[in-house]
């Protein structure tokens, strides 16, 4: 997917970081705001080495209204560090479905495409730096940030580690 100054390998993926992805439109009023603040706050319970290691990425579900310029006007609201990417409709799919996000539009007053409702499932998924699933995290999960901090201090340590192959 397209982005905001984001690190990729040679492949196209992200690399280097452990990527927290949390999925949502610009549009919602409530849910992603509010995991947006929790993902905050749990990067302000890491010192400076840790946070270096970790990047917080915002994936649009709905990629007809948050273009790329959108996101980058958007995303940094809550924290400078934050990214975000968008791309074709077919792609944002296909990522969400890759992560186990439920994506739905619901076409509103008249059935007009230009007024409809984006849901999905909500939450946060932590990727190692080689691009391997570590962990989900539910909405109600992120409000206990310390134990989501803690995690991924040990992920952080067994990074040190040789990562397995998959």
């Amino acid at each position: 997917l397209p982005g905001t100054e984001l690190r990729l390998d040679w492949w196209g993926r992200l690399c280097g970081k452990f990527d927290f992805l949390g999925f949502g439109r610009t549009h919602c009023p409530s849910i992603w705001p509010t995991t947006r603040a929790n993902l905050a706050a749990i990067c302000e319970c890491r010192n400076g080495a840790e946070q270096a290691q970790v990047q917080v990425l915002f994936v649009t579900i709905d990629p007809q209204r948050d273009s790329a310029a959108v996101l980058k006007e958007y995303v940094p609201y809550f924290n400078q560090h934050f990214g975000g990417l968008t791309g074709t409709p077919k792609e944002v799919a296909a990522v969400a479905k890759g992560f186990g996000v439920e994506v739905e539009k619901t076409l509103d007053w008249g059935g007009s495409d230009a007024n409809y409702t984006m849901s999905r499932s909500a939450g946060a998924r932590v990727l190692s730096p080689g691009g391997h699933w570590l962990s989900s995290y539910g909405s109600e999960q992120l409000t206990q940030r310390d134990r989501v901090a803690e995690d991924l201090r040990h992920f952080i340590a067994q990074s040190n580690q040789k990562e397995p192959a998959y």
